[in-house]
């Protein structure tokens, strides 16, 4: 059996059987409950696009580069010599990520890390960046406390 018509037989099974019989442990037909409860689901993130990342582990280099699918791209002062992972798309080679802790990448160990601190130690990074015309670079921290976009 070709594997279309297994799927076109387990749709209709689905649409027209399972959706429709009464489930033994809720005591209603799944498209029922599904139905009653449809006005609790939410709108997709706006960012949903991101979580479909691609994800490449670089070294910055002493000159702050990066390199990512043969573009150079140029990262914070603090992250030289460090590893850090690139979340890019392939059809967006502009806009690339640099995903590591902030609190390590920016050598805060030992020191208040707190949002506020970082915020402004991040804050100093970027205006630093900006005045420079840098490619531009999204940093993110790995508990996504923060989201701060670098823009040239």
């Amino acid at each position: 059996m070709p594997l279309r018509v297994l799927n076109r037989y387990l749709a209709e099974w689905i649409d027209n059987d399972y959706h429709t019989t009464i489930h033994s442990s809720t005591g209603e037909a799944p498209l029922v409950r599904y139905l009653r409860h449809v006005h609790l689901l939410r709108e997709a993130p706006k960012d949903l696009d991101d979580y479909f990342r691609k994800r490449a582990l670089r070294r910055v280099a002493r000159d702050r580069t990066v390199a990512l699918n043969a573009r150079l791209y140029e990262a914070p002062l603090e992250l030289i010599g460090k590893q850090v992972s690139l979340l890019y798309h392939d059809h967006d080679p502009a806009r690339v990520e640099v995903y590591r802790q902030i609190a390590i990448a920016l050598d805060t160990d030992g020191r208040s890390t707190s949002v506020t601190r970082l915020t402004k130690t991040i804050r100093d990074i970027l205006c630093e960046l900006v005045s420079r015309k840098i490619v531009p670079v999204l940093i993110t921290d790995e508990a996504n406390l923060m989201r701060l976009e670098v823009l040239a």
